[in-house]
């Protein structure tokens, strides 16, 4: 992948404290459809130096993959792709995926606009039917509109945990989870950034209310939050 070369090449630049080469850019456009930016769950510092502890190289391979498998998901879900959306100004949309290994998965998008807030979701089931034996995926799907109290509280939920600032949680075996990928997005008409996380960390909160206001009940749901 091109963003293979392009880490190493700025981390020598920085070290040797060379000027930039404009032709060394990084191309965020993924070979393969995907919803997320090939470089988004990358943790760099809002200045753009780089670490030279850190294996960008891997940590870039890494991110693609990542947004290339919850894709898949998505996709499966009918959920659109916020990174590159067209939206009108004065509007935001925040989405949140909880895609468990063995449990179903729920998505829940949130688009505000003036003043007012709809959330859709979507939950994904295997079920196996007990006469053959055979599974297959059960796609359940709902919307409602907030009410002033619900909008009301999910701006203090985004403004408590500082979504926009939330680093990629990028933890590796941790004990006692199933495997769990947490992603929340925000998209504005002018950006777009987007959060992964292998645990619920400080995004809890927002699961909890979201799960609540939808009224989505999961075991993971209540076992995790």
């Amino acid at each position: 992948m091109a963003g293979d070369m392009y880490f190493p090449t700025r981390q020598l630049e920085q070290y040797l404290h060379l000027p930039h080469n404009s032709m060394v850019v990084l191309p965020d456009t993924n070979p393969f459809p995907t919803h997320y930016p090939a470089s988004q769950f990358i943790n760099r510092k809002n200045d753009a130096t780089l670490d030279m502890t850190t294996d960008y190289s891997r940590a870039y391979s890494s991110s693609f993959w990542r947004g290339f498998y919850i894709s898949e998901s998505l996709r499966e879900m009918e959920e659109p792709v916020l990174y590159n959306m067209d939206l009108p100004e004065n509007t935001e949309v925040y989405r949140f995926a909880f895609l468990p290994s063995f449990d179903p998965s729920v998505v829940i998008r949130v688009t505000m606009q003036k003043g007012k807030a709809k959330l859709y979701w979507v939950k994904r089931s295997y079920i196996v039917n007990k006469k053959d034996e055979k599974g297959s995926f059960v796609m359940e799907r709902g919307h409602k509109i907030f009410t002033k109290k619900q909008y009301s509280d999910f701006l203090s939920l985004l403004k408590e945990t500082d979504f926009d600032n939330i680093p990629n949680i990028l933890e590796y075996d941790i004990p006692m989870t199933d495997g769990t990928w947490w992603v929340g997005e925000h998209r504005t008409s002018m950006q777009y950034n987007a959060k992964f996380s292998e645990i619920v960390g400080p995004n809890n909160q927002i699961f909890r209310f979201l799960l609540k206001v939808s009224n989505i009940h999961t075991t993971w749901g209540e076992r995790t939050l």
